[in-house]
């Protein structure tokens, strides 16, 4: 009877330590899934083509404004090759980072996004300085034309009165 209790009590704590480690693995694969949505989600955004673009720009890439293919076989070229320009505009990124924030590609884009809005606030900045000068510079010569018109007729008001007082 001692035996069978001991067997029982032997079995019982080992169901209940399996029991535990069951429960470690289920939540070691949520967090195993959790991450590897998050790691597929990442390089789905790294192979988005708006991103793809942006990144292309960033190291100096622009696109060619037409297109020509050449034939392997016979050597021949279809289309009008032009050369590349530079981009008159910068791209945004139009689609959104990844939403888990502890991602890398979350990090790159989110630094990107920091970079793009100071370089568009430095613009923005520089554009008003420039237009505070065009209109400093319409006022200087507004007042210098105002000056030299008012100078003018007071030197002509001045003899044409003198006959007339005389």
């Amino acid at each position: 009877m001692l035996l069978a209790l001991l067997i029982v009590l032997g079995l019982s704590i080992t169901m209940a330590s399996r029991q535990y480690d069951l429960v470690e693995l289920r939540a070691t694969e949520q967090a195993l899934s959790q991450q590897n949505e998050a790691l597929a989600q990442e390089i789905e955004f790294h192979q988005a083509p708006q991103d793809l673009a942006i990144r292309a720009s960033q190291l100096g890439m622009v696109t060619s404004p037409s297109r020509a293919t050449i034939n392997l076989s016979t050597g021949e070229i279809s289309g009008v090759p032009m050369a590349a320009q530079e981009p008159s505009e910068a791209t945004d990124n139009l689609i959104a980072p990844p939403a888990l924030a502890d991602t890398q590609a979350y990090e790159e884009a989110s630094i990107r996004a920091e970079e793009e809005r100071k370089k568009k606030e430095a613009e923005a900045k520089e554009a008003e300085a420039k237009e505070a000068e065009a209109k400093e510079a319409e006022a200087k010569a507004s007042a210098s034309a105002t000056a030299s018109a008012s100078a003018a007729p007071t030197s002509s008001a001045q003899p044409t009165q003198a006959p007339a007082d005389r």
